[in-house]
């Protein structure tokens, strides 16, 4: 009997601790695992400040790198530069000069700056030590309009090249078409003699270039710009501009 009644005692106490070991289980708060996003309210709430902080930063650095942007077009500049399509658009030689001065009280009216002719008068050695050419050009209006530049003989070739390249603003050209230059040379040249007589070549070809095209090869924007006929062209009109100006 006292066997018997030990067994039922140890079972009783096993029993009673079992029950409240599960009491204080459910009596203690439940305790979650920290995750990798934030260990508390307080955390989440830092982490969510964080993100607004970062995203605003962005926002901020976006809308100042546009104002930058528009900063940069605002300072850019256009620089568009005039053309005068009807300012020395046709060539005449200095051969023609004199018929054109016999009937002149007829036809410089008409012209209007239309009609010019060119020469290359002379040439000098440049301070850098390369030879520049002077071309000269005359128009046939009254007053009269001279204007003077000065080109390389590198320059001549750079817009002989140039010419012979297609675009769609270059006219039909004869297919024997030629911008005959002095030879070039491997040497430098430096005689007197040598460079008078390239320069005499350099007045010619120019003139056989220009009567090309029915005297209207000069309207090609090549020579145009390699002549600066545009901008002497706006120059004689600021001129008249100037000079209407005064009378008034």
């Amino acid at each position: 009997m006292a066997s018997d009644k030990r067994t039922i005692l140890s079972g009783k106490r096993a029993r009673n601790r079992r029950k409240k070991a599960s009491l204080r289980a459910a009596n203690q708060p439940l305790v979650t695992p920290p995750t990798p996003e934030c260990d508390s309210d307080e955390d989440a709430k830092l982490q969510r400040q964080k993100l607004v902080d970062s995203s605003s930063g962005s926002d901020n650095t976006t809308s100042q790198s546009e104002n930058e942007e528009e900063e940069e077009d605002e300072s850019l500049v256009f620089v568009c530069r005039p053309t005068m399509p009807n300012f020395c658009s046709v060539f005449m030689p200095r051969s023609e000069e004199a018929v054109d001065s016999a009937c002149s009280h007829k036809t410089r009216d008409l012209l209007d700056c239309k009609t010019f002719t060119t020469s290359v008068p002379s040439f000098r050695e440049t301070c850098e030590g390369f030879v520049a050419y002077t071309i000269e050009l005359t128009t046939f209006d009254e007053p009269r309009h001279t204007f003077r530049m000065e080109r390389r003989f590198s320059e001549f070739v750079a817009s002989d090249e140039e010419s012979k390249t297609p675009s769609g603003d270059k006219p039909e050209l004869e297919d024997d078409f030629q911008w005959e230059l002095p030879a070039r040379t491997w040497f430098r040249v430096t005689q007197a003699s040598a460079l008078e007589e390239r320069r005499a070549q350099l007045e010619l070809s120019l003139e056989t270039l220009l009567l090309h095209h029915h005297r209207r090869m000069c309207n090609l924007p090549v020579l145009r710009d390699f002549l600066m006929l545009d901008i002497f062209g706006v120059q004689v009109v600021e001129h008249k501009s100037l000079e209407i100006a005064h009378c008034e």
